[in-house]
């Protein structure tokens, strides 16, 4: 069985190359593709969120998806302390749910 994986900033670089290995893959399949200013209501059913936006839409695509009980990887720049402890007390009220922050996935960029 596959994790599905919604993608928040798929029309980006980085969302473009995530949507990619994503789909190449046989232990993940995709379950949303969106800009970000796109919907948000179609990442839900998916098992994990990948947030690679800017740093405006980053937050309300996070606090959407834990407020959702969904896991998300994020992978955009721009996370204060203050607003990364903001956050952690929002995923406190959601049991299960995790959020891993990668601000610079600049390395992977470059891959075609």
């Amino acid at each position: 069985m596959s994790t599905t994986v919604a993608i928040v900033g798929a029309t980006g670089r980085m969302g473009t190359l995530i949507s990619r290995l994503v789909n190449e893959s046989s232990e993940f399949a995709l379950g949303a593709q969106l800009g970000s200013k796109g919907e948000l209501a179609s990442i839900l059913g998916a098992d994990i969120v990948v947030d690679v936006t800017a740093p405006g839409p980053s937050q309300q695509v996070v606090e959407y998806a834990v407020s959702n009980g969904m896991n998300v990887l994020v992978g955009t720049s721009g996370w204060s302390r203050e607003r990364i402890a903001s956050l952690g007390h929002e995923v406190a009220l959601q049991p299960g749910v995790g959020v891993i922050i990668v601000p610079n996935f600049s390395i992977g960029s470059s891959a075609r």
